[in-house]
């Protein structure tokens, strides 16, 4: 009898613990369940920006920003005098100003975009100019055999541009050019004997040859430039600067939460931001720094490399301790 007793015991004990195991089991799953469906924390909730337009930037507790920026200088090339007018000056902007601005420092990329789409244009340009060079060399003839008049009217009509379109390039072309267009000149040609004539053409062809060739070669130059400064710059990585005076506006003393600003309420923001900016462009504008309204995509791509001038975590090689617009930070 005790040993069925301790038989049926041990049965039970199993069938327990066998179901402890499959409660166990099954809280387990739940819970991973519930780490695996509960939300993750969203990058875009750290964001405080929820929109951007008209060089303003809208955040979340209803404020709108906007920024000026402005250029600094190396205080290197200035005297003693000059740096103490500057600072004056940013004494007379702080002293004038009725609203808080915060000066921002920050840094991002170099970014030669504008550079290279000046020297593109500057290639096109040259390769337009070529084409124009190539049209006077080709039709000089025809000019002198089909024209009576010799002037400027004359000289566009038959080539297609107007003379002056060659002053400033590289090469006497522009010479040929203004030549073709002075009727005593051109008398005098069309008067000629055939071989001097025929000199005289020359001569132009041979101009409009040897300009060709130095558009051509400064075309060369160009993008020889532009495929060594993407390598270097690619190479070094080096950041710049970027300098703004930033300012905050809120249209609504009081912010209801998810209450998204109002047509009114951002136009009204805008003009007293508006009016903020153009007080401290005046400012920098006497101290005679370069400056601009800050551009919402500009102000965007800005927040990713964007520091306080405060914060002492700061690498010592970025730091631009020479220049104007680091003293101004601490200016009181």
């Amino acid at each position: 009898m005790a040993l069925e007793g301790l038989l049926k015991w041990g049965q039970r004990a199993q069938v327990n613990a066998a179901a402890a195991a499959a409660d166990a089991g099954a809280t387990s799953s739940k819970r991973a369940k519930r780490l695996n469906t509960a939300k993750l924390p969203s990058t875009q909730e750290a964001v405080q920006v929820i929109a951007a337009q008209d060089n303003v930037l809208i955040l979340r507790n209803g404020a709108v920003v906007a920024a000026v920026g402005f250029g600094s200088m190396n205080d290197t090339l200035l005297s003693e005098v000059e740096i103490e007018a500057k600072l004056t000056s940013y004494r007379d902007v702080l002293k004038s100003v009725q609203f808080e601005f915060q000066l921002l420092i920050g840094t991002r990329p170099q970014n030669l975009t504008h550079y290279f789409g000046k020297l593109d244009k500057k290639y096109e340009r040259l390769g337009h100019i070529q084409l124009l060079v190539d049209t006077l060399a080709v039709r000089v003839r025809s000019y002198l055999h089909e024209r009576d008049v010799f002037n400027t009217d004359a000289f566009e009509s038959h080539f297609g541009f107007r003379p002056e379109m060659l002053n400033r390039i590289p090469g006497n072309a522009h010479t040929a050019a203004e030549e073709l267009c002075n009727p005593y000149l051109m008398a005098e040609v069309h008067q000629a004997a055939e071989v001097d004539r025929e000199r005289v053409i020359k001569a132009w062809i041979a101009e409009c040859d040897k300009t060709t060739q130095a558009l051509a070669h400064w075309q060369h130059i160009i993008s020889q430039r532009v495929s060594h400064i993407e390598v270097e710059i690619e190479a070094l990585q080096a950041p710049v600067r970027t300098f703004y005076f930033v300012m905050s506006f809120k249209p609504r003393l009081l912010t209801m939460s998810n209450a998204s600003l109002d047509a009114k309420e951002l136009e009204r923001a805008k003009r007293e931001l508006d009016r903020r900016c153009a007080q401290l462009e005046a400012g920098l504008k006497q101290m005679r720094l370069p400056y601009w309204r800050a551009h919402h995509d500009e102000l965007i791509e800005d927040i990713r490399h964007l520091y306080h001038p405060a914060q002492l975590q700061l690498n010592p090689e970025l730091r631009a301790e020479r220049s104007v617009a680091m003293r101004l930070a601490s200016v009181r």
